[in-house]
């Protein structure tokens, strides 16, 4: 979008990053992982200016190969903001573009992820048939990924570069992955463009800007 990271959005003048991270806060969540990529001194920038802001521990880490791999190097930041996680934790993923995510939504899909049928190690959230996130890895799923991961073929560069990350993942396993449908559109009102920017901002009453 303009070759701006989505991150920096600011949903009713607050940078979107920080809204997650005090939603997710607000739902229990205390501590959290942010993976750059292209941006990464932007958006390292922005976050040391609003450290003061975080609710919770906040560690940025790095995916320097972020064109690696499938769906734009998404499966190289998993797996490095998966490595960056304490041992044994329950994760939350999501991308930075929920522009409408609030806690009340984190908290729904944490209580789905509760109720899950016993063989599932991850709940996913199904509006209308299109995948969404947060995705909620339990400590199983997450050592499963690595795992997964660390079996990929490296290029000269260390990437993963045939790590599937956990749209491969959930092919290879779907009776692992619990998929709780739901009506809440937040989990899929992601912006891409300028004109879903103007949508959710009229959809959702929220003030998006630059």
């Amino acid at each position: 979008m303009g070759h701006r990271p989505k991150a920096l959005l600011r949903r009713n003048g607050q940078p979107l990053w920080l809204a997650l991270l005090q939603a997710l806060h607000a739902a229990g969540v205390r501590e959290s992982v942010l993976v750059t990529g292209h941006h990464q001194a932007a958006v390292q920038a922005d976050v040391a200016q609003h450290r003061a802001e975080c609710p919770h521990p906040l560690r940025p880490v790095h995916n320097p190969t972020p064109d690696v791999g499938l769906n734009e190097g998404l499966p190289g930041s998993l797996a490095a903001g998966l490595l960056a996680c304490p041992p044994g934790a329950t994760v939350l993923v999501l991308v930075s573009d929920l522009v409408a995510l609030q806690a009340g939504d984190v908290a729904e899909l944490m209580a789905a992820h509760a109720k899950r049928p016993q063989q599932s190690l991850a709940t996913l959230p199904l509006v209308n048939g299109t995948p969404g996130h947060p995705v909620v890895l339990s400590p199983e799923a997450v050592q499963a990924l690595l795992a997964s991961a660390s079996g990929s073929a490296t290029d000269t560069a260390g990437s993963t570069a045939n790590f599937g990350g956990f749209k491969a993942w959930r092919a290879q396993h779907p009776q692992q992955v619990h998929l709780y449908t739901t009506a809440n559109a937040h989990f899929v009102a992601d912006a891409d463009t300028p004109q879903d920017l103007q949508a959710l901002a009229l959809s959702e009453r929220l003030h998006l800007t630059w």
